[in-house]
């Protein structure tokens, strides 16, 4: 809340003052492997001649901006309006905004709505993570690409 405030947004009932919904999220650096423009995606190697040792170049790292939503939470009395989709697309605006590449997230296995919500914004799974919450629920890990 500190550090990304406008990535944490409040849905509000206008009408009856109650909140109904939120959403937060923030942003990561992650480093990933960037080749050079001379490499190829197989391992280079060169032999020197004087020493017969193989030297391996390693890829480049490259910091990139990753967005991560951390929670998606709306009230019962207020779902299936439209609500979870709105607060969505906002934080995905403006992690975008802000440079991001990329978007991840969490959500439970069991949880096929929500699933649904993140396939539709073109969310795809990246990684089965086994007994992710402390109610030993397993996760998959989601990411859209920008």
């Amino acid at each position: 809340l500190h550090r990304f405030p406008d990535l944490c947004i409040i849905a509000v009932d206008m009408g009856s003052g109650e909140v109904c919904g939120c959403v937060v999220g923030k942003i990561d650096i992650e480093n990933t492997a960037m080749l050079a423009p001379h490499q190829s995606t197989t391992t280079t190697t060169t032999t020197t001649t004087d020493t017969h040792d193989m030297v391996q170049e390693a890829p480049q790292l490259e910091a990139q901006q990753t967005g991560y939503i951390g929670m998606l939470a709306v009230r019962d009395s207020y779902r299936r309006k439209g609500i979870g989709k709105a607060l969505v697309r906002q934080v995905l605006k403006r992690m975008k905004a802000r440079g991001c590449t990329s978007v991840t997230l969490e959500t439970e296995v069991s949880n096929v709505t929500a699933q649904k919500l993140y396939q539709n914004f073109g969310f795809v799974r990246e990684e089965f993570l086994v007994r992710y919450y402390l109610n030993n629920g397993d996760a998959y890990r989601l990411r859209l690409w920008f």
